[in-house]
């Protein structure tokens, strides 16, 4: 029974006749009932044949038959092996999208009851993959879960944040998978205990985590609200230890915090400024710039501290020299008096003299505009300079439609590589 449902699947995945689904559907139960009387790997081809019944747009079965598919489906999300566990619950996950989804035949109640009953419990077997001896197999999991996250299942997973910690003997494309995770789950309730856990992680010893770390402090200060003032003070915490990853990570996702909340944590800039010293990847330096430019009424000393960036402001890269450039020019249209107005305007003529005679299209360009801006009527100059600062979003959400093919190749490559 189980060769011929994998031939089935082999005809069906080369472009073969939908006919032979009909002959699935009116088979159904039979392979079912073979699935307590083989090993695991037949098991394997049986439930992706049994699961073609909910690959199709359109419902191929009722819903009690499918109900009773599930259900002899079910007792397999405890399976000993990994490989039947994940095709168990791809087989429930086409179920529910099947028959929740805009063409289902059910109403509203009906969609929202049927997953209530059987979205929770894919997840906790999906989560005991995660402690798998094996690495390939948390790995797999862990993508897969990913996946779930984007769909209609992250506010399952929610309450099992922690099983999302980071394990010691994790390897480190683990860890960073694992830190993605929690922040996709991150939320009012659970926020500080993430928190907490991101600031064990910036204090490790592998640089690739720690940077991760850092940057998911800021990320998780954007996307939780109640939760920002305390990962801003974390930050600054990380940025006065001068260790120079940490600093060029925090300097990036301060800016990132920043954007989201323009006129909320100023009191990090002193911190930011003092760390330019320490900073050397162009990502940065741009970021320190940025901030120089958009609050330079507010930082003392700021045309001092612009000026720094004109030592070898010819090496610097492409990034680095348009902030510096902008940041200029921001600072010369908010100069709030005569004195600071001479001291900003000859930081900002200083960086024209270098920007205009540097062969970078794009700099120069942008220098003769920012120059005729400029020269002309100072209120349209500020507006231009100043206008609102747009919120960032940080995680963008998943096509429906890739999400829906990648459903259907769950537990495969395609699943894991997306």
């Amino acid at each position: 029974v189980a060769a011929g449902t994998c031939a089935v699947i082999e005809i069906l995945n080369s472009n073969g006749p939908l006919s032979l689904v009909t002959v699935v559907a009116s088979r159904a139960m039979s392979l079912l009932a073979a699935l307590g009387n083989c090993g695991e790997w037949s098991q394997l081809y049986l439930l992706e044949g049994v699961g073609i019944l909910f690959q199709q747009r359109l419902p191929v079965i009722t819903m009690d038959e499918a109900e009773r598919v599930v259900a002899k489906v079910m007792p397999l999300l405890h399976s000993s092996n990994a490989a039947v566990v994940t095709a168990a619950a791809k087989l429930i996950i086409m179920f529910i999208a099947q028959f929740t989804g805009k063409d289902s035949p059910l109403t509203a109640t009906d969609r929202s009851i049927l997953e209530s009953n059987y979205a929770p419990r894919v997840v906790p077997p999906m989560i005991s993959l995660l402690s798998s001896p094996l690495f390939e197999v948390r790995f797999v999991a862990l993508r897969n879960i990913q996946l779930m996250i984007n769909g209609i299942f992250k506010s399952y997973f929610t309450p099992h944040v922690r099983r999302f910690f980071v394990q010691f003997d994790d390897p480190v494309y683990i860890k960073l998978d694992k830190v993605d995770a929690m922040l996709k789950l991150a939320s009012k309730d659970t926020s500080e205990a993430i928190l907490q856990e991101l600031m064990v992680y910036a204090a490790e010893n592998d640089a690739e985590l720690v940077r991760r770390a850092v940057y998911s402090i800021g990320i998780l200060a954007v996307e939780v609200p109640e939760i920002a003032p305390r990962c801003v003070e974390r930050l600054a915490e990380l940025i006065d230890t001068k260790v120079n990853f940490v600093v060029q990570e925090a300097a990036v996702v301060v800016q990132t915090v920043l954007r989201q909340y323009p006129t909320n944590f100023e009191g990090v800039l002193p911190q930011l400024c003092s760390a330019l010293d320490v900073l050397d990847e162009p990502a940065s330096k741009a970021a320190v710039a940025w901030a120089v430019g958009e609050y330079s009424d507010k930082i003392d000393n700021a045309a001092k501290i612009l000026s720094l960036f004109l030592e070898g402001f010819e090496e610097e890269s492409l990034m680095v020299q348009l902030s510096v450039l902008t940041a200029a020019a921001k600072m010369f249209v908010k100069s709030s008096d005569d004195d600071s107005r001479v001291v900003n305007r000859k930081c900002f003529e200083e960086v024209l003299a270098v920007a205009t005679t540097i062969n970078a299209p794009d700099l120069r360009d942008r220098a003769f505009f920012y120059w005729r801006l400029t020269a002309g009527d100072q209120d349209v100059a500020k507006r231009v300079l100043s206008s609102a600062t747009a919120g960032v979003s940080a995680f963008q959400p998943m096509d429906k439609g890739l999400l829906a093919e990648l459903f259907t190749q769950f537990g495969t490559v395609s699943s894991v590589l997306h």
